[in-house]
């Protein structure tokens, strides 16, 4: 048998109480074992979930950047919406001119926020699945 930490430590521990008596057990060590030993195993589990929907969250902002992305792209905006609704290609412009008049600034800074908070909030998912395998390990 291979010589491993754990096996020298028992035989000092064996070498050791080899001349004590044996004595009874506390009454319900057994249940607190157990009990420990179950919660070890929900902790445990708990994790695994935590990691499962972290990484899902993290792939559904990602599908839904890719999704978007996609449909800016493949889809002319202009040739969809003037082709699917006659004669409200004016109301779209008046609406487009006004609010590119009235709100530019305002509108480039909601999306650039938005955006910063999307990448925080996968940079945090991020650190804590690292954490998570840290820990686990």
């Amino acid at each position: 048998m291979m010589s491993t930490p754990a096996n020298d430590l028992d035989a000092r521990i064996e070498e050791a109480l080899v001349g004590e008596p044996l004595r009874p057990v506390p009454f319900g060590l057994r249940r607190r074992i157990d009990t420990r030993i179950r919660i070890a195993a929900v902790a445990q589990r708990e994790r695994r979930h935590l990691r499962n929907h972290l990484v899902f969250g993290a792939l559904l902002v990602l599908g839904m950047f890719a999704g978007c992305g996609f449909v800016f792209v493949a889809v002319d905006l202009d040739e969809w919406l003037a082709w699917s609704m006659p004669g409200g290609m004016g109301y779209f412009d008046y609406l487009v001119l006004s609010l590119s008049m009235a709100w530019s600034a305002w509108l480039g800074t909601v999306v650039a926020w938005s955006a910063a908070a999307v990448f925080a909030v996968a940079v945090l998912a991020a650190v804590s699945l690292r954490r998570l395998r840290h820990v686990r390990n």
